[in-house]
């Protein structure tokens, strides 16, 4: 059957089955009236299974007026409402594609949110328990989305959260610290959870300035935030960070971390680390199995098994790292421990612990390495050139434990001139490219 009615200022009223001795021979069931049928708008009030109010409202502040604090009463709400709600009393509230003009709790209230809502702006003083996996989309008007108490969940990693705020910010306190969230999703203009913890699996934010704080964000999956700049303190399984500014954070990571933007100024521990910033980057990295580090103007510490920076400027490097490739346009100055260093072709002066540096791994120019050190894979001691005969050159430590190459150079062993250095270090750049410095 159907029946048409205005949706204006109308009153359903029914009965359930425990009115039959009141009604004889009805059989109405507001739950299944309401399952069964589509509604334009509709609230209604219920506990747990039951309807508590036997009615279907018109608006949703009668259907919160009628329900009882604090006692698991919930508001259902179905279709479109051209009102602005403030819950002044801790109720629940779930939201089936509904639409609010606003929404907001005052402080010393607890709100059961649940399901999906349009909204042009929501701001929550009083606490939130996500009942189910809830979103709340303000992007039709930008509308800013605020969350000043605490957001749990009712299950532990359960229950998921959505925010689309489109340009709009989002400012959020306290996320999963007593019951951690599932998913927490955000799509806004600036995103601000510095002032509390965030507690969830998986945090995917896009935005513009992304502060987490230093309160730290735990997630025991993923983390993913695109934005203008970055801030914060990150502890997850996978770290991705994507900024078209600065990037300002300390990360640590059970698997990979990766870093990209105009500056980055970072504390990062991985397995996996890869940092590549457009400008500069001024960063401690620590790595299980590699650090891949590219910037324009580079100053770091790095910690790992294998290492590969380069500079398009200047490097300056404090390294700890078993095998070490670098490439330099600029100046670069190493220091540390190096069991292995591999110059790429190009690189202007690099020097590791004062001492220049002109090799290219697997050139031959030892019999160890390929690096200008006949016994040893590392360049703890000078190098030294010398002329020996004319046209012979040998490279080798103090020890004399060298190996010559000949060169037709016109040299004679002794006496040679500023002139004749310079003419022998250009020959040998331009023989091997490599720099060999005095």
């Amino acid at each position: 059957n159907n029946l048409s009615i205005g949706t204006n200022g109308n009153h359903l009223q029914t009965y359930t089955k425990a009115d039959y001795s009141k009604l004889p021979g009805a059989d109405i069931d507001l739950l299944q009236v309401v399952a069964n049928n589509t509604f334009d708008r509709a609230a209604y009030v219920t506990n747990g299974s039951n309807v508590v109010i036997q009615t279907i409202f018109g608006n949703v502040q009668n259907a919160i007026n009628g329900a009882a604090a604090g006692v698991g009463d919930t508001v259902n709400v179905a279709g479109s409402f051209n009102e602005n709600i403030t819950l002044n009393k801790s109720l629940g509230l779930t939201f089936s594609n509904a639409t609010l003009s606003s929404l907001a709790s005052t402080a010393g209230t607890t709100t059961a949110l649940g399901g999906q809502l349009s909204t042009n702006s929501l701001n929550f003083a009083g606490a939130t328990r996500l009942s189910g996996n809830t979103t709340v989309n303000t992007s039709a008007a930008n509308g800013a989305i605020t969350f000043t108490g605490a957001i749990n969940g009712t299950t532990a990693h359960a229950q998921n959260l959505t925010l689309n705020a489109g340009q709009g910010a989002v400012n959020l306190n306290d996320v999963g610290q007593t019951v951690a969230l599932g998913n927490l999703t955000v799509t806004s203009g600036d995103y601000d959870a510095s002032a509390g913890t965030t507690n969830v699996v998986n945090l995917t934010v896009n935005g513009q300035n992304i502060s987490v704080g230093n309160h730290t964000v735990n997630a025991s999956g993923n983390v993913f935030l695109n934005g203008s700049n970055i801030f914060g303190t990150i502890n997850a399984l996978l770290v991705s960070l994507t900024a078209t500014n600065n990037v300002v954070t300390t990360i640590t990571s059970l698997d990979g971390v990766s870093v990209s933007a105009a500056n980055v100024s970072s504390q990062i521990a991985g397995q996996n680390v890869n940092v590549s910033a457009t400008q500069n980057v001024n960063s401690v990295i620590t790595a299980t199995n590699s650090a891949t580090i590219k910037g324009s103007t580079i100053q770091a510490k790095v910690t790992a098994p294998v290492a590969d920076v380069s500079a398009t400027q200047s490097l300056d490097l404090d390294a700890t790292v078993t095998d070490l490739k670098v490439a330099s346009a600029g100046s670069a100055n190493i220091r540390g421990s190096v069991g292995r260093i591999t110059v790429a072709p190009g690189s202007r002066r690099v020097s590791l612990n004062d001492t220049p540096v002109s090799s290219q791994s697997g050139s031959g120019l030892d019999r160890n390495s390929g690096l200008l050190q006949p016994e040893s894979n590392t360049l703890s001691v000078p190098l030294i050139l010398t002329t020996l005969t004319p046209g012979e050159v040998a490279f080798g430590e103090n020890t004399g434990d060298v190996f010559a190459a000949n060169f037709s150079l016109g040299l004679s062993g002794e006496g040679m001139t500023s002139e004749d250095n310079e003419d022998l270090r250009r020959f040998l750049y331009d023989f091997w490219g490599y720099y060999i410095a005095q």
